[in-house]
């Protein structure tokens, strides 16, 4: 049976088994970033569906809106969910791109409006080596302990731009608040299946 090309742009949220479609054939493709959409319409022509999940961060580096409307005026359909393609799904909107999944709503309804809150930086395999505040949200929410006490690791965690927002930081400041032990901390943000567990965004694509 013959299934739908599509071409998905993501990385660390990908952690795991992929999902499998009846309808569309996978083609994975690194985070995106700027110019990619430009490079794939001219390898493979404008007749295609690219979704996007994870991008590159960062001004000069991330893909565009103009290049996401120069891609829809083209012929492409679009489409976004987890990360930056949550991020550009709603500024594309008006455009027709499309979104999915819960993050991707959580911005569309103003829940959530820092680029930051889903911002990390990864390595060359996608492994992520930053860690967004939305894991640190839902890490918290799962912690004993008052409000103010989450509040607290939030905010001081939130002044820290997400390229300095390591596994280290992240660790040394929710133990410091909870006083717990740190190799369960680190446990959690290292043991793969911990992760695919208790991850947001791994949630989100998945």
């Amino acid at each position: 049976m013959y299934r739908r090309p599509i071409h998905v742009y993501v990385g660390p949220s990908a952690a795991g088994p992929l999902p499998e479609s009846d309808q569309f054939e996978i083609r994975l493709h690194p985070p995106i970033c700027d110019g990619d959409l430009t490079r794939l319409t001219e390898e493979v022509g404008t007749a295609i569906h690219v979704h996007i999940v994870d991008g590159v961060f960062g001004a000069g580096r991330a893909v565009t809106i103009t290049e996401i409307r120069t891609a829809i005026t083209a012929g492409c359909t679009l489409s976004g969910s987890t990360s930056m393609g949550a991020l550009r799904a709603v500024e594309a909107a008006p455009l027709g791109m499309v979104g999915h999944g819960g993050m991707f709503r959580e911005y569309a309804r103003g829940h959530r409006t820092e680029d930051s809150d889903v911002a990390l930086i990864h390595d060359e395999d996608g492994v992520a080596l930053t860690v967004p505040l939305v894991n640190v949200q839902e890490l918290l929410s799962r912690f004993e302990g008052t409000q103010s006490q989450k509040m607290s690791v939030l905010d001081k965690l939130r002044s820290i731009h997400y390229t300095e927002r390591t596994i280290d930081v992240v660790i040394e400041k929710i133990g410091a608040t909870f006083d717990s032990n740190s190799l369960h901390f680190a446990s959690l943000f290292t043991d793969p299946c911990a992760i695919r567990s208790w991850d947001p965004k791994i949630d989100d694509f998945h």
